[in-house]
């Protein structure tokens, strides 16, 4: 081992990195995992939701006589508006009960759903807003004002990822969640509103609420798998009296997480493989160059009696101890840093109330998989020489018969130089060492094509939504409660767009899926991008679905599907006329002509324009979103990406380095009496080492060559499975196409510099010498 240190320190690094990288990306995985599952035990999260326009005690009982039901629940959820100057969005619940979808609550009193006079803040709105419990927090729900003191502060399992509109993470002083009683509604005020007359001078009474109250969910456990199976019998008990009914698999703060997880796991299979199966490779070579340079001392143990088995366990020890040692080490250290390095930037964009790594029975699995890899590697490595009788391994092997490559019968074989020709030769003789080389050269260049890919595609994501679609400067959010020719006579005024936000169901045969919908008046300022990413103007009737939607739903341009609104319960036919492409998000959009032709009221949810933010002045607007805003709280949702790039980088050029120094050495060895008899006839250091850099510069470029389309796959293989929210084409572009390859070919380079000094040490007597 002393004599091939660098041989078997890289079959221990490599079975290190291997394992070190599936425990260390597994272990933030395994740890979110737990915390979230027992997270979801503890606050019942819900299996379904059914929403509606008002549930009443009849539908609720309805839904709880099911066989297949365990639990259900009525509440009402609204949008409310925070007091403040940055008039922050709050996602409200009035609760009946607390017994699905509990508020996890981690300071102050226990969540109560009959106090009437108290509200419960998420923790992180809270601490975002400097509020404290006991406080008295202000909300406007349309127009309509109340001030309820805060009772304490919670978690919610439903909002794992949540943010305010239009942001790609969530700026928590901007967005919050808050549970209260049914009893704190504001009924005589809504009742106000609605033409009641309740000026009495009563309080509210809980008759007057649950009378009043429109209750618009129902949420739901059950014990059933597959919970999309009930929807029909839901359907079939409230005779179609709901709008819609969502699984966890369809709540983007359930399962944003998820998708996310699916991610990061991909990616630790990808790569835990790679450093193994080039494991497998060094040992393959390093166990054939040993094996055959001790083949007398083989014999000569086989001679004095030796065992076969106790001279096969010698060698058997090499793979399987440093093997055994890089993935013990890698389990140890890999849970213990990598989910460090991930999980600060994770908690930036998603929410648990707490955040540890974890161990997971497969790390172990997957470490003795590596091992016995190795050691079986090891033992096909030896079995040949082992198997030969001690006569024969007395005596130096009997050198491999000559014969032409297959480069030798090119018809200009001939006109290629000498260092061509003996490359040529060496490579068709040393098939697995040449193999290995280009292993180590298509991984670094895959790894470093697979970070920069990452880096240019999510800026030609950035680009795509915010250019491409998105073709305007500033977001004018409208007050729902805004008066309609206001709000159009603002639009002109700013020479803008109006924009409809809602959710839409859409139906195609037994096929029904929830999904955002959005309607355009057709100025240009919101654009569709078709299949090919060309952008399109919509108007007219168009109908635009997007192309993982369609796909999965097996929907083509012509088809015709059934859709109403998430308030509607008529279903209404349109023609798809595109299908179109979003890099974030799935869902319709159409104009304002189809919305009203449906019989729909076109209510603008913001106006989008090129104006100036400081410019725009009403009473009709709720906030401005501007594109630097935008752009700024996009950089800061790329920071998790930005550390996984500087890892794969260094694990890259790490693994080129190990790889090409590891073949270097090999090579050498092997022909060092070549490489001798070479300078005996007269050859210079400088051309030997030209010669060596050739084959080197040869298979960089053909790892090169194979390397790219691999790492744009690895990075196509981990946006498909994030879901069919997440729209992405890998691309890569042609200055970081450049830095990658030349960085691994100048890896390649500097490897092969440093042999050159054992070429000028090379001592030609001693190499050339044959046994005494």
């Amino acid at each position: 081992m002393k004599w091939n240190k660098m041989q078997f320190l890289s079959i221990f690094l490599l079975a290190f990195l291997g394992v070190f990288v599936y425990a260390g990306v597994g272990g933030e995985v395994a740890g979110i995992r737990k915390v979230r599952n027992a997270y979801n035990k503890e606050t019942n999260l819900a299996d379904a939701w059914i929403y509606g326009e008002d549930f009443t005690k009849e539908d609720l009982q309805a839904i709880k006589d099911l066989s297949d039901i365990t639990q259900a629940q009525r509440r009402l959820y609204l949008t409310a508006v925070g007091e403040g100057e940055k008039k922050p969005l709050i996602h409200f619940y009035f609760q009946e009960d607390n017994e699905i979808s509990k508020p996890k609550v981690v300071k102050g009193d226990p969540f109560d759903p009959t106090d009437g006079n108290r509200v419960w803040l998420d923790e992180r709105f809270a601490e975002s807003n400097q509020l404290n419990i006991g406080d008295d927090y202000t909300f406007d729900i349309e127009g309509n004002t109340f001030t309820l003191e805060i009772g304490g502060l919670f978690y919610s399992s439903e909002y794992t990822y949540y943010t305010n509109d239009d942001a790609m993470i969530p700026d928590f002083s901007k967005v919050g969640i808050a549970y209260a009683s049914y009893m704190a509604f504001p009924i005589q005020s809504f009742a106000s509103s609605m033409g009641m007359d309740m000026t009495d001078g009563l309080e509210q009474s809980k008759e007057q609420v649950e009378t009043l109250l429109p209750f618009t969910q129902i949420v739901i456990t059950t014990e059933v798998s597959d919970v999309d199976t009930l929807e029909k019998q839901v359907d079939d008990v409230l005779d179609g009296g709901y709008s819609y009914f969502i699984t966890r698999e369809s709540v983007p703060g359930v399962n944003q997480l998820r998708d996310e997880m699916k991610q990061h796991e991909s990616m630790m299979i990808i790569f835990s493989v790679a450093f193994v199966g080039i494991a497998i490779l060094a040992i393959i070579t390093t166990m054939n160059r040993m094996v055959n340079n001790q083949r007398t001392q083989i014999g000569t143990m086989k001679a004095l009696g030796m065992k076969k088995r106790k001279i096969v366990w010698h060698y058997l020890s090499y793979g399987l101890w440093l093997s055994a040692g890089g993935a013990a080490l890698g389990l140890i250290i890999g849970p213990i840093s990598l989910p460090r390095l991930f999980i600060p930037s994770m908690s930036s964009g998603y929410t648990l109330p707490e955040w540890r790594g974890g161990y997971s029975v497969d790390f172990f699995v997957v470490a003795a998989v590596a091992v016995v890899a190795c050691t079986v590697t090891t033992y096909f490595s030896c079995r040949k020489v082992l198997a030969v009788n001690p006569a024969e391994t007395l005596r130096p092997a009997a050198p491999k018969t000559g014969k032409r490559c297959i480069f030798e019968k090119l018809p200009f074989w001939n006109k290629l130089s000498f260092s061509v020709q003996y490359n040529l030769r060496d490579l068709s003789r040393g098939k697995i060492r040449c193999l290995m080389g280009f292993a180590g050269t298509l991984c670094c260049m895959a790894l470093l094509v697979c970070s920069a890919s990452m880096y240019d595609s999510f800026a030609h994501m950035q680009n795509w939504l915010y250019t491409d679609i998105q073709n305007f400067d500033n977001r004018v959010e409208i007050k729902k409660e805004a008066n309609r020719e206001d709000v159009e006579a603002l639009c002109t005024e700013l020479n803008g767009e109006m924009i409809m936000e809602d959710s839409v169901i859409i139906k195609v045969k037994d096929q029904k899926k929830t999904l955002a919908f959005t309607a355009t008046e057709g100025k240009n300022l919101y654009r569709l991008t078709d299949k090919q990413l060309k952008v399109q103007q919509i108007g007219g009737s168009d109908f635009a679905l997007t192309m993982k939607t369609a796909k999965a739903m097996g929907i083509e341009e012509g088809d015709e599907i059934q859709w109403h609104l998430i308030d509607g319960e008529v279903w209404k036919t349109a023609t798809v006329t595109i299908i179109n492409r979003m890099p974030i998000g799935t869902g319709i959009t159409t104009t304002r002509d189809v919305v009203e032709e449906a019989g729909y009221d076109f209510k603008p949810s913001y106006i989008a324009t090129d104006a100036s933010a400081s410019s725009i002045q009403s009473d009709s607007v709720k906030k401005i979103f501007t594109k630097d805003e935008v752009l700024d709280a996009w950089d800061q949702s790329m920071e998790a990406m930005n550390i996984l790039v500087v890892i794969l980088i260094i694990v890259a050029v790490l693994l080129a380095l190990l790889i090409l120094y590891n073949l270097g050495l090999l090579a050498y060895a092997e022909r060092e009496k070549e490489l001798a008899t070479l300078k005996v006839v007269g050859f210079q250091a400088a051309k030997l080492r030209k010669m060596l850099l050739i084959q080197n510069t040869w298979l960089s470029i053909l790892g090169i060559i194979a390397g790219t389309p691999a790492g744009l796959l690895m990075v196509q293989y981990m946006v498909d499975i994030m879901g069919d929210s997440f729209d992405m084409k890998a691309t890569i572009s042609l200055s970081s196409f450049l830095l990658c390859a030349g960085g691994t070919l100048l890896v390649s380079v500097f490897v092969s510099m440093l042999f050159s000094g054992k070429l000028k040490k090379l001592d030609m007597v001693s190499s050339l010498k044959g046994m005494e």
